[in-house]
Order: structure tokens, then sequence, then C-alpha cells
């Protein structure tokens, strides 16, 4: 468990795993400190998080950290986004249970932003190449004005 410079508590399962857990306000007690499990990880932790530099034993929560995490608040009965075939090597095709305007993001597993498309006509199908992204687990969010869908791809 280490204490990221954003004042979140972030904890590696006891053993060899490719989840994560993170508390989002430690210093509230109980449902309010939003404890998020299960966040997969592109790589095995034991313990430590080698890919997450920085950390540190106290924090400033001006800080904004890169890390970003699972979805935090999803409606269960909504339609999922499709995303295929997953895995991928270089084209992955996204299909949108909604024909809503909107704007699709990829962001990598540290939360950096590697692809953005507006959808300004409402499509519910993007083709989208991944060949000069790294091989690695990528988030996929497609954001209307009334709902957000969220999905992953793993490019290898």
């Amino acid at each position: 468990m280490l204490t990221g410079p954003d004042c979140r508590t972030y904890i590696a399962c006891a053993t060899s795993t490719n989840f994560m857990h993170v508390i989002h306000y430690p210093d509230r007690r109980g449902e309010a400190a939003e404890l998020e499990k299960n966040i997969q990880v592109p790589m095995r932790l034991n313990f430590a998080f080698p890919t997450t530099p920085n950390l540190f034993a106290t924090c400033d929560s001006s800080i904004e950290f890169g890390l970003t995490s699972s979805i935090s608040d999803t409606d269960q009965s909504q339609e999922a986004m499709i995303v295929y075939p997953n895995p991928t090597h270089d084209l992955v095709t996204i299909k949108l249970p909604t024909y809503d305007i909107g704007i699709l993001t990829v962001h990598n597993v540290i939360g950096e932003q590697v692809l953005l498309i507006t959808n300004s006509h409402g499509e519910d199908t993007f083709d989208i190449d991944l060949i000069n992204l790294e091989s690695g687990i990528y988030s996929v969010t497609y954001t209307t004005q009334h709902q957000s869908y969220k999905g992953q791809v793993v490019k290898h």
C-alpha cells in the first residue's frame, strides 16, 4: 500500500496479480472513502508499483497524478460499448449502443490521452488504427451530453 502524490492510497494485492485497488479519499470513513476494487493493470504486481514513480509518504491534494483508475459510477442497466477484435494488433472497431453526438477518447494505462475523435454526426461505429501505439491495455470512453460509455482494448 502506497500513498500517491494525489493523496489517494494505491494497493497491490498480497499475491502476484493483474489488479490493484485505490482508496480515493483515505481521510474519510466507510463508503465515503470510495474504495475502488479490482482495477486491471497491464503487468503483474507483487507488493510494488514498478511503473508508478514518485509515490510519497505525504501528499498534496492539488497534484494531478496521472494514474487513471476504472469507472467510478456506472449504470449496469445501460448497453455496453463493444470493442472488437480484442485483443488486436492494429485495427479495432468500436460499436456504440447510441447514435448520439459525442467524443471518443483513448487513454493508456497511466492515463495519458493517446487519441481523441469528435463525433459530430452521431455515428455509432468507429474503425480505429492502433498500429502506432505501443502494446498494452487502453481505456476507451465515449462521452455524450447525457451518457458515458467505457470499454477497454488490448493491443499486442
